[in-house]
């Protein structure tokens, strides 16, 4: 069997058929990127006889239209973190400086315009001009593929990549997601998993990740996103059981274990 993990690596679909290897393609992306990928290796036409599968119900959904099929053709599986790494890597040393007292809400990720850093200042803003009497501080871990302006002496950082982000993530009173596009972003379960509470935009597969673990608003809603933190801010009680939540739940449904089991049953799918 040839495991194909992402549209990504669609052009390895093309040596599978011609090996006659039974093929499976994992799909992680929107339609719109897996699109692109799909067609880029010539293969868009050519997927009777792959068998999907979707990591997300909105991938599922995505991809089907964009290929004509019905959302049952494609199978469930949805990613996971190594939340066992994410721990012990979280433990590791931090490469900056926090004060004990700072609140600090963060976010992972490339910062470009599908990720909405310019919506995350623009909440940040809210937040500190309602809470001026809190010290706190916004934090954004990650590339900055597009440069978002900040104002002198604001507590709003693009400390740019990490190798190992997780103890900043550890650190993070909240964790925000101000995508405007992601299908699945494992860096909420990887939040989750150390029971940082979330407030994202409930795009994508996110409301399925987070459920009720978590604080979800509507996508591009700024204020929405802004009041989501400040009353968490003001509301330790909150943070703490939202993010054991948050951690129980990914221990419940998105662990490495359950994953390994789905894909051992499609091998064992395949041989019976």
């Amino acid at each position: 069997m040839v495991y194909v993990n992402s549209s990504a690596a669609a052009s390895y679909l093309r040596a599978a058929r011609w090996l006659r290897r039974r093929t499976v393609l994992h799909l992680h992306e929107s339609a719109a990127v897996a699109g692109q990928f799909l067609d880029a290796a010539s293969v868009t036409a050519g997927l009777t006889g792959v068998q999907l599968i979707a990591c997300s119900p909105s991938v599922r959904d995505d991809v089907a239209r964009l290929l004509g099929r019905a959302p049952g053709d494609l199978t469930l599986v949805p990613s996971v973190p190594d939340a066992a790494e994410v721990e012990r890597r979280a433990k590791e040393a931090l490469d900056s400086t926090y004060e004990p007292d700072e609140l600090v809400i963060g976010c992972c990720g490339t910062a470009e315009r599908r990720k909405g850093p310019d919506l995350w200042v623009q909440a940040a803003r809210i937040v500190l001009q309602r809470l001026p009497q809190l010290r706190v501080r916004f934090v954004w871990v990650g590339d900055v593929a597009e440069a978002v302006q900040t104002l002198p002496g604001e507590p709003i950082e693009f400390i740019g990549p990490r190798d190992n982000p997780y103890p900043h993530m550890r650190r993070f009173d909240i964790a925000t997601l101000p995508s405007r596009d992601d299908p699945f972003p494992l860096v909420v379960l990887e939040a989750m998993s150390l029971g940082v509470p979330v407030v994202a935009f409930a795009v994508g597969g996110v409301p399925q990740q987070i459920g009720d673990a978590g604080i979800l608003v509507p996508v591009e809603d700024v204020d929405a996103l802004a009041d989501a933190v400040v009353e968490l801010l003001e509301r330790a009680d909150s943070r703490a059981s939202l993010g054991a939540a948050g951690r129980q739940r990914v221990e419940d449904m998105y662990s490495a274990a359950a994953f390994d089991e789905a894909v051992a049953g499609l091998v064992r799918e395949g041989n019976d």
